[in-house]
């Protein structure tokens, strides 16, 4: 039986992973027998353990006879085993897609995975370069009715991420998980996604085809290849996209309900059992003071947005994490630096450090709709960038005025000079100047 391992090779299904594949997965079949869940075959797994056996002993009959009553039937496991003919034809249309499938028998079964130990998937299904998956990154997570600021935000954070080589990972929902890996590859980057979805339909996708054939995505999911999405799916792989990352980031989220909320605490829980270690970060907003507080009680971080826009993402939040650096709380809601009274100097040096950048962006007049472009150039989200225009307006450095229908901003020194120059008597040609 073959799979894809790697883009444009082949290599053979090893006999462990084939058991795993009859005893858990679906194969594209309904009804009886039903497929062991993963609770059932780490309990298989673990008394093939304590029996010094691998998971191909149980296509030999003789491994099935003295199991113990709490496991799976003989008759049941003979059933799944017989399976063969199914596995044959998934595993044909599998490879016509590009899918490869692992266990957790195989070597090149995700390192990061493994530290989940009982939790991580005995089964791992995808396309694109599987190695990819031990290569880490930022997990950015949030809710699929996402506001314009959450996925401003989420462009921002995985374009940034692009630039600086970071892997960014997240599940492909609508909303934030969809603009993270969506800008991270408009941008060059590279990217994981874990879908809830039908891999087969995501893979069928042209622009996931040519981002997998370029090595910039793989796509991974604990489930058949031809389910579809159920919640308990959609909660199940939230593991996985955490455990696959160095950090992860959760943009979005209502307090105490929905996927997004579920998988950062279960995160957060596993960080304090030992199950691997992800810093989790949370955007903080207005509307979300109350979820944040309960998130933070469990060991979540504050998103350092200051040093976020001057640092290497990952340096940054590995010292927020360590309490190595210690970030002036911030108002992402704004994305001004939240200061005791009397203390707005980190404000103003933020904003004088961007003025002159942002007057040379102004030398075209840009109108309000456009401002929002030059937000995009200069990393900033649209409501920072109105404040700061508002401000250097206030101050006399920029200046409105009327255009057509349109109000646009103009630099003031530049129109000032434009002014003088055009009030000076040029020489006629054919004089010396």
């Amino acid at each position: 039986m073959l799979t894809e391992t790697e883009p444009g090779t082949r290599a053979e299904v090893s006999p462990d992973t084939q058991a795993v594949l009859l005893l858990c997965s679906e194969l594209g079949a309904s009804g009886e027998p039903r497929p062991l869940t993963a609770d059932k075959y780490n309990r298989l797994a673990q008394w093939l353990a304590a029996k010094d056996l691998r998971p191909r002993d149980l296509l030999t009959n003789g491994a099935l006879e003295d199991l113990p009553p709490d496991l799976p039937s003989p008759e049941r496991l003979r059933a799944l085993l017989g399976r063969g003919r199914l596995l044959g034809l998934s595993a044909t249309k599998w490879l016509n897609f590009g899918i490869w499938a692992l266990s957790r028998a195989d070597e090149s079964y995700p390192e990061r995975l493994r530290k989940l130990k009982g939790f991580a998937p005995p089964l791992l299904f995808g396309a694109g370069p599987p190695a990819h998956l031990n290569d880490g990154g930022l997990a950015i997570v949030g809710s699929r009715d996402a506001n314009e600021d959450a996925v401003e935000f989420t462009r921002l954070v995985a374009q940034r991420c692009a630039a600086q080589g970071i892997q960014v990972i997240s599940g492909g929902a609508r909303g934030v998980d969809r603009e993270a890996l969506t800008a991270a590859l408009d941008s060059g980057g590279r990217a994981v996604a874990i879908p809830v979805e039908s891999l087969l339909k995501v893979v069928a996708d042209r622009t996931v085809r040519d981002a997998i054939r370029e090595e910039r995505l793989t796509v991974a999911t604990p489930y058949d290849p031809e389910v579809g999405f159920t919640v308990g799916r959609a909660m199940g792989r939230n593991k996985v996209i955490y455990a696959l990352a160095d950090h992860a980031v959760v943009v979005q989220f209502t307090a105490g309900e929905g996927g997004t909320w579920a998988g950062a605490v279960e995160r957060l829980d596993h960080n304090q059992k030992s199950l691997g270690s992800v810093p989790v970060f949370v955007r903080v907003t207005n509307d979300s003071d109350e979820g944040w507080l309960k998130l933070q009680n469990r060991g979540a971080h504050k998103f350092p947005m200051e040093d976020f826009r001057t640092g290497q993402i990952l340096s940054v939040l590995a010292g927020c994490a360590t309490g190595t650096k210690n970030p002036s709380p911030v108002d992402l809601a704004s994305e001004t630096p939240v200061s005791p009274p009397g203390n707005g100097e980190k404000a103003d040096s933020c904003y004088d450090r961007c003025l002159p950048l942002l007057l040379d962006e102004l030398r075209t007049e840009p109108s309000q709709k456009e401002l929002r472009g030059i937000a995009k150039r200069l990393d900033l989200v649209p409501k920072q960038l109105n404040q700061w225009v508002s401000r250097a307006v206030s101050e006399g450095k920029l200046s409105k005025k009327k255009k057509g229908h349109k109000v646009v901003f103009v630099n003031a020194a530049l129109a000032e000079s434009q002014e003088l120059f055009n009030n000076l008597e040029l020489p006629h040609a054919g004089t010396d100047a």
